[in-house]
């Protein structure tokens, strides 16, 4: 390495009189020079790399000093005292670091997390793995962006106390506590509080549509939907659903398609496809039979009325006659908008899930 320490030296030099610019050139350079001699670095020899680099990006400007924390954020070699100023740089310079860094502790991170902003948090939020020391502090003074990644976080390690604050913090937020629901380590003894905090958000979106009370409507498509008629994924077309879905090719023409062959588990899996919901949701709702269930999710999905209509007549409760409840469904599905329509279908996604594993 006595070649390389004497290149370090002579690049350290020529960043002493020199432009911003030129700075960077240097301080490129001498990250190549670290990288490609990573396998042949001793200890010394990375302390000695982490004392030059850090001196030169000290003068250089964000963009030169972002650009290194790029570079060698995955390295597990690079030296302490630098992956420590990086980090605690600017956001810019700092998010690769936080992400990626495997030279960071678990200490260092807590550090970093209860000494800087929100945008701190939500890089640390996204490591591939996280001990529960860290997300204990990131659930106590993370924001909204912050909780919804690490609730999505399968790598995030919870204590029971981290846990209890995560939902207790979700509130009434539907797509943190849509995400918290899909946990498999999520304690039981919790599973009823993130049902709690949905069922109080559901009440917020008002307190009726068309004249219709929202929860009732949510408690009539829940009733009955674990009626087991329908299971979507044993479709016998659910490899050419998931062909046309991955290539977005997915359309309302594809369900009706199956609607129109009577092919109640290919529909319900290609409809659970483009909504981005559960199989289990959609052919447990949908096996209900209950019209303003139907009508709820071809709003959600944003079908046209044909759709509703021949969903309706494949899916409707035995003894219904069709005629006598289009008028009022066509009502609801004209009066619920479809964010709400959607809000609903979620809704009763985290209560079905939080139900089951109760």
């Amino acid at each position: 390495m006595q070649n390389v320490r004497a290149c370090l030296t002579e690049l350290e030099s020529l960043s002493s009189a020199t432009t911003s610019e030129s700075r960077r050139a240097v301080l490129r350079r001498l990250s190549d020079l670290f990288l490609t001699t990573s396998q042949q670095q001793g200890e010394s020899d990375s302390a000695v790399f982490g004392e030059v680099i850090g001196r030169v990006a000290s003068e250089a400007g964000e963009d030169a000093r972002a650009e290194l924390s790029l570079r060698i954020a995955d390295r597990a070699n690079t030296p302490r005292n630098l992956a420590l100023s990086l980090a605690n740089d600017t956001i810019a310079v700092a998010q690769p670091m936080l992400e990626h860094s495997p030279v960071l502790n678990t200490q260092d991170l807590v550090s970093i997390a209860q000494s800087q902003g929100p945008e701190y948090s939500l890089a640390i939020a996204k490591r591939r793995e996280l001990a529960q020391p860290v997300t204990d502090v990131l659930v106590s003074k993370g924001d909204e962006p912050v909780l919804q990644t690490l609730a999505g976080n399968d790598g995030a390690s919870f204590s029971p106390a981290g846990y209890k604050t995560l939902v207790k913090r979700a509130d009434t937020n539907l797509e943190i506590n849509d995400t918290i629901s899909e946990r498999s380590d999520l304690p039981a003894n919790l599973r009823g509080d993130v049902r709690d905090n949905v069922e109080r958000g559901f009440e917020q979106l008002g307190p009726s549509v068309g004249g219709l009370s929202l929860g009732d409507i949510a408690d009539d498509i829940s009733a009955g939907s674990d009626i087991p008629d329908i299971d979507p994924v044993k479709s016998k077309y659910r490899r050419e659903v998931d062909h046309l879905h991955d290539s977005g090719n997915l359309s309302e023409d594809t369900v009706l398609r199956f609607v129109r062959a009577r092919d109640k588990e290919s529909a319900a899996y290609a409809i659970s496809k483009l909504m981005g919901l559960a199989p289990r949701v959609i052919g447990g709702t949908l096996a209900c039979g209950n019209a303003f269930a139907i009508a709820i999710i071809v709003k959600a999905a944003g079908f046209t009325r044909r759709a509703l209509d021949d969903l309706i007549d494949l899916f409707k409760a035995k003894g219904t006659n069709t005629a006598q409840i289009l008028a009022d469904v066509r009502m609801l599905h004209t009066a619920v908008d479809t964010p709400t329509a959607y809000k609903i279908m979620r809704f009763l996604k985290v209560r079905m899930a939080t139900e089951a594993a109760a």
